[in-house]
């Protein structure tokens, strides 16, 4: 059954990037907005991205808290609001692994946030768009077998949801 499947969360403690130190610029707003993100705050992570469009550990530190909340909503039978949560994780998560392909860990985060989106999707019966997230995971595994395996329940899951012939 689905519906008991865990979302696994993202996102450890957040640190400061290297080379960023507020208090040595004398910017308080930005301490107090490291704060507020720190303790799990969207506004004041979103506000770190718009300030800093290129500090993708803002951006993966944003995404992470996005999709933990969307596991919180999902428990809370607030399944849209979980999947708009979802989406926009996504888009944050793929804006920072675009930046830093190499990463690994991004990349391992943007495939986990994909398959918790396909997971939204297919509890909607939107089989469409959750058979995309899966498709979109596939590209982030080209050449490592074991990554893809793991993708084919969920294509059949998605899978599942078409009408039977008759």
């Amino acid at each position: 059954d689905e519906t008991l499947c865990r979302v696994l969360p993202s996102k450890h403690a957040m640190t400061l990037p290297p080379g960023v130190r507020p208090e040595a610029a004398g910017m308080a707003d930005e301490r107090r907005l490291i704060a507020q993100a720190q303790s799990g705050d969207t506004a004041a992570f979103r506000t770190l991205v718009e300030r800093t469009p290129d500090n993708v550990l803002y951006r993966t530190y944003l995404a992470g808290t996005l999709n933990n909340s969307s596991d919180a909503l999902q428990k809370l039978n607030r399944a849209v609001e979980a999947r708009q949560a979802l989406e926009e994780a996504v888009r944050f998560q793929r804006s920072a692994f675009d930046r830093a392909t190499q990463s690994r860990s991004f990349r391992r985060d943007l495939s986990m946030m994909y398959r918790n989106l396909s997971r939204a999707y297919r509890l909607e019966k939107r089989q469409a768009e959750a058979l995309n997230m899966t498709l979109e995971q596939r590209k982030l595994w080209p050449n490592e077998a074991n990554e893809l395996a793991r993708l084919l329940p969920d294509l059949v899951r998605a899978a599942r949801l078409s009408p039977q012939d008759t």
